[in-house]
Order: C-alpha cells, then structure tokens, then sequence
C-alpha cells in the first residue's frame, strides 16, 4: 500500500504533497483511528512523490516484501474497513529514453501491464480476511487489474491526481464527492489483448482459444455511488437527407438515491458504407445532474458532422444508407435507433 501517489514524470516537484493516509486522518476526524503499512514496494528506489531521473528499474527485495506483507497482514486485522493505495510510479511507467551514450543502457516502458511487484499477492493474502475492501489505484498507465477486480469490491481509479491526490481520493472514499468520470480508455484483461480500443474494424480482436475477448471494462465506462436508467432512444425523424439533421433523443432517470451525474454517449454504426468502417464510434456525449427519482431527455443533434466518413479519395462524405445511432452509459452498454440517410 503506497503513502503517497505519484504525480508522474513531467509535473516537477510541487509546493506541498498530501499523503494518502494523512489525506483519510483529517477527513475521518480524531474520532476514527487510521492505521497504515506500507505492503509492498514497486521498485527500487520507490519513488514517491516525483523525481523523473534515468536510474535504471530494480525489483523491490524479496525479503523485504515479505516483512512489509506480513506487517501490512497484522495490521489489516485490527482494521473494520481495507484500504489498498495500489498502482505505479514514475520508474516502472515511463518513456524509453534511448541510448544516453557513455555506455549506458537505455531505460523505458515495462513488458507487462499487471500492477507492477508483489502488488497482487499483497491483494489476494488481506482478501482471505474477509473484510470490506476498496482499492484506490493511483497510476500513470492502464494496468491489467482482472484478479484486483475479482477479489475487491470498489475500486477507485485515480490516474495521477497532483498534489491534491489524497484529499481528493478521502473526499470521493466518504461520500462527499459522487465520482462521476468514465474511462477515456479501454482497460484489458492482459497484455495478450493489446492492443485494446472500442473503434475496432469487423475484423479485429478475433480473441484467443482460452480467454474472454472483451475487455475488462470498456472505454467509457464508470459507475457512481447512484444509479441510471435508461429508456428507448427515439428520432424525431427516421429519414434525413445528407445535409440534413436530425434529433435523437432518450430519457434518463436516476434510480438511486443520492444525486449524482450520468455522462450520456452517443456512438454510431454505418449499416453500409463505400469502404470499411469502425464497428461503433463516439459522436458525442453529454453530462446531466439528477437528483434521485429525476429524470430527464437528454438529446444530440445527428447530421454531417457526426455522420461523415472519409471516403475512398479520403474525402469526408455522408453516404446513403442505414445508420444505428447508439446512445448509452459506455460503448458496451447501449440501445440503438436506425436512421436512413437518402440519396
């Protein structure tokens, strides 16, 4: 479990830097007791908060991450609730740098997309407790997280967050922040599927003999301490002609409750078209705010802008034909409604 997050290799050194557990001690107050052990570390040096330098990657100790382990163990056992602060630094998510001369090697991206160290097993032993567990993961790549999802109920995916990080991670972990961002990536289940994004061709991800071929959570996906219904999708009218527009509409509803905010997508998918197209691709999307048991229509304008491909000639043309317009809460949880486009 890291103290601090990382910041990320391009952000300098700020003025003052919060530490996770400091930023959940003054959230929770003097009345609540906050333990802390480190874990495990991710490399050596485990850097934290930032320093960007050439040294190159060495695993942490065995043996020292077997102490940490087995101190982060006992201290999980006095605790109600787990929290893991999980995820890389800057040493193990970076850029190649190349040939610095002198004879030194060259330092740069990891061969693996899981959590990097001893991260997983760390996981896995404080699961066996049977306590409510979240995991905050504060990180500067996608990582691979299916046995991290299989075994802790709520996770928090922070990215780099700056110098804030940890009041902003306590503000979200009790309540006073409905989170409500999506994916702006596609998350893999391993390395194996990469590469991962939803604007695939037909022909793409054919998946293996021995795996799941979707992702672990798709490209705009996210949930809240909420949740959103969605109705039918619906057009003011099913036929357009190439310079015209039309208006695609759907009722939302929260149907929790606490407020929250719901980002609507819009996504479409050419039933024809002169050359190959993406299976779906994103036109827009939009944030509402309900409170619970509001609903509201949230509606996107469709026409050339959304419509148009780049044709053989490379030239951007609305083609006649049939369109599904998908709208939904991420790529792979949609509905659809068919437009045509005439000549």
């Amino acid at each position: 479990m890291r103290e601090c997050g990382g910041l990320g290799g391009y952000s300098g050194i700020p003025s003052y830097y919060i530490s996770v557990v400091d930023g959940i001690q003054q959230r929770a107050g003097a009345g609540v007791k906050v333990v802390f052990a480190k874990g495990c570390r991710i490399s050596e040096p485990d850097m934290a908060p930032n320093f960007n330098t050439i040294s190159p990657y060495t695993a942490p100790s065995e043996d020292t991450d077997e102490k940490l382990m087995k101190e982060a163990l006992e201290t999980a056992k006095s605790a109600d609730v787990i929290v893991f602060a999980l995820g890389g630094n800057e040493v193990v998510s970076r850029e190649s740098i190349g040939d610095v001369g002198m004879g030194k090697p060259s330092y740069g991206d990891s061969d693996a997309i899981e959590l990097p160290g001893r991260q997983n097993r760390l996981v896995h032993e404080i699961a066996k407790l049977g306590k409510p567990m979240i995991a905050v993961l504060l990180n500067g790549n996608a990582y691979a997280i299916e046995q991290l999802a299989s075994e802790v109920p709520a996770i928090l995916e922070g990215w780099y967050l700056g110098q804030e990080t940890d009041n902003a991670v306590a503000g979200v972990l009790f309540g006073d922040v409905n989170p409500s961002r999506h994916l702006p990536v596609t998350i893999a289940r391993d390395v194996g599927q990469l590469p991962v994004y939803y604007y695939k061709t037909p022909a793409a991800r054919r998946g293996y003999v021995s795996h799941e071929n979707a992702p672990l959570f798709p490209f705009g996906y996210g949930l809240s301490y909420t949740t959103f219904s969605f109705g039918k999708p619906s057009l003011d009218r099913e036929q357009i002609s190439a310079n015209e527009t039309a208006r695609v509409s759907i009722v939302v509803t929260n149907s929790g409750a606490r407020a929250g905010d719901q980002v609507v997508q819009m996504y479409v998918h050419h039933g024809v078209s002169s050359v190959v197209q993406l299976v779906i691709a994103s036109r827009g999307f939009k944030r509402v705010h309900l409170e619970p048991g509001a609903s509201t229509t949230v509606n996107f304008e469709v026409g050339p802008d959304q419509l148009s491909i780049l044709d053989a000639q490379m030239k951007k043309s609305v083609e006649p034909g049939p369109v599904d317009i998908l709208l939904g809460s991420n790529s792979a949880d949609t509905s659809s409604v068919r437009l045509t486009v005439t000549e």
